[in-house]
This record gives C-alpha cells, sequence and structure tokens, in this order.
C-alpha cells in the first residue's frame, strides 16, 4: 500500500505525469534506497524533490494509503536521525543485560506504547489494542527492545521510542525537505497555469481585456 502510494504521488511532478511506469519505478527505487541508507543526501536537490513528492507531508488527504507511507518513512528515518556509531550483535546484547531493570520496564513500556499507537493509527481507533501477549507480537516487541536499548544512546537523552519512530521522524523529514517543497510547489503552480497564446497572453487575460464593463465581448471593426 506504501509503495503504490508513493508512486501515485511521485506521478504528481509535471515532469513524471504522463512517463511511463518503469520511468516512474526507476525514481521510485531511488527514494526507497536514499530512504534506507545512513543519510538522507540533502544537498542533492533532485533526490530531495522526488522524496519530497513521494512522501508528501503536505497533503491533507485522509487514507490508510497515506499513513503507510508515513509509517514507512518515519521508521525508515528514524535510524539516519541519530549519530552515526559502529556495533555489533555481542556488544547490543550485553548492554541489554547490563541494563538496569527499572530502566529496562521504563523502555519496555516505551516500546509497547509505540506498538499501540501505530495500531490505533492503522485501524483508526476502531478496533481494539495489539495483543502483546501473543507470540509473534512479543518476540517483535522484544527485538525492539534489544534493539531499542542500544540505539537510544545515539539519539538526544530523553528521547522517547515512539516519538523516535513517528512524531520526530517526520518533523525531521519535514525539515530536511522544505527547499525542495517550495521548489515542487513551484512547479506545480507553473504546470496548472493557464495555457498562453503564440503573442504571450493567456486566456483568462484575453477575456478580461477584451469584455467589456457589462460583460459581454467588445467588437473590433
Amino acid at each position: 500500500m506504501a509503495i503504490r502510494k508513493m508512486r501515485a504521488n511521485l506521478r504528481r511532478l509535471p515532469d513524471l505525469a504522463r512517463a511511463s511506469r518503469e520511468e516512474v519505478d526507476e525514481r521510485l527505487v531511488g527514494v526507497l534506497t536514499h530512504l534506507n541508507s545512513p543519510r538522507l543526501p540533502e544537498d542533492d536537490l533532485v533526490i530531495m524533490r522526488d522524496l519530497e513528492a513521494a512522501i508528501d507531508l503536505d497533503s491533507d488527504e485522509f487514507s490508510l494509503a497515506r499513513l503507510a507511507v508515513w509509517e514507512y518513512v518515519a521508521t525508515t528515518h528514524a535510524g539516519q536521525m541519530g549519530r552515526f556509531e559502529e556495533t555489533n550483535g555481542e556488544e547490543r546484547f550485553d548492554t541489554l543485560c547490563d541494563t538496569p531493570l527499572d530502566e529496562l520496564h521504563r523502555l519496555r513500556d516505551e516500546v509497547v506504547t509505540a506498538m499501540q499507537e501505530t495500531w490505533r493509527r492503522a485501524t483508526g481507533g476502531r478496533r481494539d489494542g495489539p495483543a502483546i501477549d501473543t507470540v509473534s507480537m512479543a518476540r517483535s516487541a522484544a527485538c525492539a527492545l534489544a534493539e531499542w536499548t542500544t540505539a537510544r544512546q545515539v539519539h538526544p537523552e530523553g528521547s522517547s521510542f515512539a516519538d523516535i519512530h513517528f512524531t520526530d521522524s517526520l518533523l525531521d523529514l519535514a525539515r530536511a525537505t522544505a527547499p525542495a517543497w517550495l521548489l515542487n510547489r513551484a512547479d506545480r503552480q507553473r504546470a496548472a497555469m493557464p495555457p498562453v497564446d503564440e503573442a504571450g497572453e493567456g486566456r483568462a487575460a484575453f477575456i478580461a481585456r477584451t469584455t467589456g464593463a457589462t460583460g459581454r465581448r467588445r467588437r473590433t471593426r
């Protein structure tokens, strides 16, 4: 759902409006690749304009497809926001084991809260909360907790798992894509302008110039 929506969003770019499926998919792969890289190429306006169009943070549309896009990009971008440090499975396991029990309980609550908020957004609040005590959900929560005990160290102190993986991530994406948003908006406005005749005069301007105060067309001799 997220990929289909991102593809449709990209087609809103004037240069992709009538492009082939292959051309759109090529640009979409570029967006996905950079979302899953260690850092976003914020200095590359070409890539950032495609990213801004694909995620469409400025949209006022309410749909599960839009939320699916935002959930996906927020999760992938969360890992790009922290300091880059190398680690390994053994180190992460030792960090988990060395975490005091009371702090581990607090971090567990952060993970559970994040899962509940994701579930609420995905279901529109129309279903009960996720069954955390099932084997699959408990395993997923445990994996997230094990990773977060280490990953939280590269984020600002006091960061919560839920905020980093949604609200804070989307806000940082909005900041990073702001210049691209301005350029894309200008392009869309130009593409929406009425056609211009050979003399360079727009249709609306021609009608206004050749119409009298009564609203009737002036006759020319």
